[in-house]
């Protein structure tokens, strides 16, 4: 028969993907293979493969799943759950720590406890499910790449290329990396703003009186700083040649504290204000430069001086009874 009138041949017919299981060299072992990546990949396939012949995924631990957690998830290509992963864990902390401190006023032992079952569930949940979570996404990788594929080399070269890799372990060390070095740039610049200011040189052996804050019945040439134990101790007189005054004009005061901070002296002064105490606030030179000093008095008698210094301390502050001439 002539050429010419032969019947045109017939299109080569398309290659089933859905049977790529049957093909030589277990199809499916090479598909997961490729999805996976080479990084830990004695751990997944068994687990995947058993997976795959009992026909349903079984609870089994992962511990870089439970330890890393999103870095985990964007690691494994699972960015999606990374981001619904950070979604809940703000969540559940603007609830914790706004709703629950804020309107409901739990106690710290409360939080205390409600953070540590956070903490728990937030690392427990994917270190259960992680593997669950994997063994979807590869599974629809596969039918994404067997879809797209002709042969099955080309679904597991496509694989290979979205799988996870080194060049991506080594992205997320760096900028985990970054972010820690930044995290402790802050910290350090926010306490070196929060801290106290540079200490000043100490001032001259005889400084003119300092200005006063507050009514107060005398200025103070030398500072006294406060102890952490109660002294009853007078204090030394202004001028050496100065008579000593009599036993029955000793009055008593309360040293509350130096502060460094004026913000911190006018709240412990409000403190002492709230509980009907007498007030006496004044600048004081110190070897670090100027502070604020915050007293409570004066006082006719060492026992009322005493008793007022219970009511300080309640208030958690410091109080110092010393006594001194008016």
């Amino acid at each position: 028969m002539p050429e010419y009138c032969m019947p045109p041949a017939p299109p080569p017919a398309p290659i089933a993907t859905s049977k790529l299981d049957t093909a030589p060299g277990n199809a499916t072992a090479a598909l997961y293979s490729a999805a996976i990546g080479p990084i830990s990949i004695d751990y997944y396939l068994p687990l995947f493969t058993r997976f795959e012949s009992e026909g349903h995924w079984r609870l089994a631990w992962n511990w870089a799943a439970c330890l890393y957690t999103v870095n985990w998830m964007i690691f494994r290509g699972l960015e999606r759950a990374a981001m619904a992963y950070a979604v809940v864990v703000a969540g559940i902390a603007l609830l914790l720590f706004g709703v629950g401190r804020l309107v409901l006023q739990w106690s710290p032992g409360t939080e205390m406890a409600l953070l540590a079952a956070l903490i728990m569930l937030l690392f427990g949940v994917p270190g259960l499910l992680g593997n669950r979570w994997l063994h979807a996404a590869s599974r629809q990788k596969m039918g994404n790449a067997l879809r797209d594929s002709v042969t099955l080399a080309d679904a597991c070269a496509l694989l290979a290329r979205q799988a996870s890799s080194r060049r991506r372990f080594l992205w997320l060390v760096s900028v985990n990396a970054l972010f820690v070095s930044g995290a402790l740039g802050l910290y350090g610049w926010t306490a070196l703003q929060a801290g106290e200011p540079v200490i000043a040189p100490a001032p001259s052996a005889q400084p003119s009186p300092p200005a006063q804050l507050g009514a107060s019945s005398t200025t103070e040439a030398q500072p006294i700083q406060t102890p952490t134990v109660p002294v009853f101790a007078p204090e030394p007189e202004l001028a050496a040649s100065a008579p000593p005054a009599s036993p029955a004009r000793q009055r008593f005061y309360i040293n509350v504290g130096l502060f460094a901070k004026e913000a911190n002296a006018l709240k412990a002064l409000d403190k002492l204000e709230q509980a009907n105490l007498p007030t006496l606030s004044g600048i004081a030179l110190t070897p670090r430069g100027e502070r604020t000093r915050v007293r409570a008095g004066p006082y006719n008698s060492l026992r009322e001086a005493e008793a007022a210094a219970i009511t300080i301390r309640a208030l958690n502050l410091d109080a110092v009874v010393v006594q001194q001439s008016p």
